[in-house]
């Protein structure tokens, strides 16, 4: 299963997207820098235990006794994305099938 979520942090979107088979918190950023990225880090725990929080009901599992979904102790990766250009004033978002495969 996997789970996108649009983040802001302070005033910059970007996406993590929650790859349950993988456990991976996998985050997209076509603007990244080095000045953000600890924030950025932070913010996607943040969600991560969040969301842990949501699902954590029994009401979402069949089984009450099965294992939960722990997605906080996943391994945070930021894979190489087209970067925007942060000198135009237009914002574009750029989707390439080959860009970044994600399984079925």
């Amino acid at each position: 299963m996997q789970i996108f979520i649009p983040i802001c942090s302070d005033g910059h979107w970007f996406l993590l997207l929650i790859d349950t088979l993988r456990r991976e918190l996998i985050y997209l950023d076509s603007l990244a820098s080095e000045e953000t990225k600890a924030k950025q880090r932070r913010d996607i725990k943040k969600n991560a235990v969040f969301l842990e929080e949501m699902i954590n009901h029994n009401d979402w599992y069949d089984n009450p006794k099965k294992g939960r979904l722990l997605c906080s102790d996943f391994e945070i990766v930021q894979p190489e994305v087209v970067q925007q250009d942060n000198y135009r004033s237009e914002y574009r978002m750029i989707v390439t099938a080959n860009s970044f495969p994600l399984d079925p």
